[in-house]
């Protein structure tokens, strides 16, 4: 069985990457073996609804990701990010907005599998980890 996985681009964005080749990748990286997960790049309006519907939050925010799935089921995950906030994030820490677009799918693909990011030693692990998995992608494909 494989991850079932899906792009969809409700505001334009334009990137010298296939985002489903990537998320693909990291999928495999983790060896997510079954499931569906759908990235979804939107607008800052998009973002403040799911974050206030879901959420209970009123503000814009780079990514939202829903494990619609419980253990042992395989994922079935939902990935929003954001673009003009990835853009003004790229720029605040002085990267492309390729590579803020990369960090966040991994980001949200790690969040399906259960890291989270609310206290420190979470933040720190989760940091960990998405250098890991940025290594383990960019290793076993050095042109993504």
């Amino acid at each position: 069985m494989s991850t079932d996985c899906c792009i969809n681009t409700e505001v334009p964005l334009s990137l010298s990457f296939d985002p489903l080749t990537f998320l693909t990748a990291a999928c495999n990286a983790k060896a997510i073996e079954a499931g569906a997960i759908t990235v979804s790049f939107v607008s800052p309006e998009k973002i403040v609804a799911l974050n206030q519907q879901y959420l209970k939050r009123d503000y814009v925010t780079d990514i939202i990701s829903f494990n619609l799935s419980t253990p042992p089921e395989p994922i079935l995950g939902d990935i929003y990010i954001c673009v003009s906030q990835a853009t003004q994030n790229a720029q605040e820490f002085g990267q492309s907005l390729e590579n803020e677009i990369k960090l966040l799918i991994v980001h949200g693909v790690l969040h399906l599998l259960g890291y989270a990011d609310y206290t420190k030693t979470e933040q720190i692990e989760m940091r960990n980890q998405e250098t890991q998995l940025l290594n383990l992608i960019h290793h076993g494909h050095p042109t993504i």
